[in-house]
């Protein structure tokens, strides 16, 4: 396999097996292609621009390096044209993406790569999640003036408010994934959020993460995603 997933641990360290692996690899900088998510996603666009660097043939190395640093910055439509390059990535060619939530990323992306689990996430991302249950728990139980009281709070920017929608997509799934296993001892404490009430969720905050990337204001989305959900909903559409 040609493609590597890189999750756990924190950034410095998937960023450091990078570097150790294009060292094993022999591969230079002047053959290493990089599509980073420092800005608020990373765009079909992005993502087909990378693809055609990705096609020349390397200078100095015996292959071509592509990096997708935060991967969980993806959007949906830029996974789905990355499936293509994933699934017959040109023969001198070598994919890693690395992402603190692969979660976020689609079933079919996932199962195309190889999975490089870097340990345990650092204590930052697990009070995250807690912090993402709390204020789902806080929103659902809420009538509606409260919850947008409650959102005025927590979303104060675009930022946060992607964030928070990227977090959430990542929680919820495992949500799902949680209850779809016997309940034992290590994950009971875990499942907060009904199943169904996860699906209804999860499909709301990716229909969220497409209007954020088409600059819908950030307010809207939010108050999109819960004015009109109700604890015990349950959700007929097909989670993707």
């Amino acid at each position: 396999m040609h493609a590597y997933l890189l999750s756990g641990g924190d950034r410095v360290k998937r960023q450091d097996y990078i570097e150790g692996k294009l060292k094993v690899w022999g591969i230079s900088s002047f053959d290493t292609v990089i599509l980073s998510g420092e800005e608020n996603s990373i765009t079909i666009a992005a993502v087909r621009d990378f693809q055609k660097r990705l096609l020349l043939l390397p200078f100095t190395s015996p292959y071509t390096a592509g990096i997708i640093s935060q991967a969980h910055k993806l959007t949906v439509e830029a996974q789905n044209a990355l499936l293509k390059t994933l699934e017959e990535p040109p023969p001198h060619a070598r994919i890693l993406l690395e992402t603190d939530n692969a979660s976020v990323l689609l079933p079919t992306i996932i199962s195309r790569c190889q999975p490089v689990d870097l340990g345990p996430p650092d204590a930052g991302d697990e009070t995250r999640m807690k912090n993402i249950d709390t204020l789902l728990q806080q929103v659902l139980s809420a009538d509606t003036g409260n919850r947008l009281r409650i959102l005025e709070q927590a979303l104060h920017t675009r930022e946060d408010t992607q964030h928070f929608v990227d977090d959430a997509i990542g929680f919820l799934r495992s949500c799902i994934t949680e209850q779809a296993k016997p309940v034992s001892k290590d994950n009971k404490d875990r499942i907060t959020v009904s199943a169904s009430d996860a699906a209804t969720l999860l499909r709301r905050f990716l229909t969220a993460k497409k209007q954020l990337t088409a600059n819908v204001n950030y307010r809207l989305v939010g108050d999109h995603i819960f004015l009109s959900v109700t604890p015990g909903q349950a959700s007929n559409d097909i989670v993707e």
